[in-house]
């Protein structure tokens, strides 16, 4: 229970932020699937999408967010892989990669992808504070040891006042 409530929040955390608005109405019935939390229904739906169109990479991100919510996390940091193939500078694919990659206990590369998303979309920031506690099992880094989010060009991401900065280096 406790797991679905959490993948719930990151749901409503990161929705609010949206991606490119989709036409689809398989995309539609998918997104409503995964927001009813009829996941193996949003999953088989994905499936058959991508079968018959193999290129949809929006239905690929989605059911790599279902299989992110099923605790099929390898399989969604590959669907997140294949999304930002096509989409390289998609700041939410990074995101949701590296949650699954902290999810899968790899926080290197989690952090990394975080990092990265951060650089495309500094606004971004609010959603990781809101995440990065839960997804890094709530360890804090020790105030002396905190560091400032920065960018690839080491320009400082605002954050808001009372945040808590986590160490994203590897």
């Amino acid at each position: 229970m406790k797991k679905i409530a959490f993948f719930s929040f990151i749901l409503a955390v990161t929705a609010g932020c949206g991606f490119a608005a989709e036409t689809s109405a398989t995309s539609s019935q998918i997104k409503t699937l995964i927001i009813e939390n009829k996941l193996d229904e949003a999953r088989s739906l994905a499936d058959r999408e991508i079968q018959n169109n193999p290129e949809d990479v929006d239905t690929i991100r989605r059911r790599g967010f279902v299989y992110f919510m099923q605790g099929d996390y390898q399989s969604a940091a590959e669907d997140f892989t294949a999304y930002l193939s096509a989409r390289p500078g998609s700041a939410k694919g990074y995101l949701y990669r590296g949650l699954a990659y902290i999810a899968m206990g790899d926080e290197a590369r989690g952090k990394e992808d975080v990092k990265t998303a951060l650089s495309i979309k500094p606004n971004l920031a609010s959603t990781v504070d809101e995440l990065m506690p839960k997804m890094l099992s709530g360890k804090k880094e020790k105030k002396s040891k905190e560091v400032a989010l920065t960018t690839k060009k080491g320009v400082p991401v605002k954050t808001k006042k009372g945040a808590v900065a986590y160490k994203l280096k590897g």
